[in-house]
């Protein structure tokens, strides 16, 4: 048996606790861990960075080995909280959006079987869900719109709530949003303009505009 002098022991242990904080954050981003899904990561937090302590941490009991994702061919590890979540059905009902750029967003990552239909990773770029339905992308922060609904879905004006927090997130808030089209269509001319102009866009030349109010 090898031992180690106390200072190199320390210094390996504190290593080991810098990399399970650094995997303890992935899982609060994430939930599941995957190689695939990392990609985009910095380097010290990519799959051969802590695939190692991952193992760890799963004998340990505090994490587990699982395959929510039949589209991911290899390990995939889950955190106990998101263990619990996931198992659960998901409310469908449900309407949530992401900026395309977010940690949390699944655009730009090519998952396989899992990426259709989803735009590029971009700051400019948002995305609605209705449950686990891709219903909205709105590119260029809103002046061209995709919308995967009819227009007289009573759901499309709860589609467009994330525009009005950008007009007043508490960092940098837009002065306005603009929508000039609406899948490939003018919007003054397009069967969508009612459901816009229901919830405080107004015309303006040849565009919609929510303004912000101060």
């Amino acid at each position: 048996m090898v031992y180690l002098p106390d200072s190199e022991e320390r210094d390996l242990i504190e290593r080991e606790e810098l990399i399970k904080e650094r995997i303890r954050q992935l899982f609060a981003r994430y939930g599941v861990l995957f190689r695939e899904l990392l990609q985009h990561e910095l380097p010290e937090m990519q799959w051969r960075r802590i695939f190692r302590t991952l193992h760890l941490m799963e004998f340990s009991g505090e994490i587990y080995a699982v395959h929510f994702f039949a589209q991911i061919t290899g390990l995939q590890f889950v955190s106990r909280e998101a263990n619990r979540f996931l198992r659960q059905e998901l409310n469908e009902d449900s309407i949530y959006w992401l900026n395309a750029a977010d940690p949390a967003s699944p655009c730009g990552l090519k998952l396989p079987g899992m990426d259709e239909g989803l735009p590029a990773r971009l700051p400019t770029i948002f995305v609605v869900f209705h449950g686990t339905r891709l219903k909205l992308v709105a590119k260029r922060n809103g002046k061209e719109l995709l919308i995967k609904a009819e227009p007289d879905d009573p759901a499309v004006p709860a589609y467009f709530a994330f525009c009005r927090t950008l007009l007043t997130r508490e960092f940098n808030p837009l002065k306005s949003v603009i929508v000039e089209t609406v899948n490939g269509r003018p919007i003054t001319e397009s069967p969508y303009k009612k459901a816009l102009q229901s919830i405080g866009f107004t015309a303006e030349y040849k565009s919609l505009i929510l303004r912000r109010q101060y």
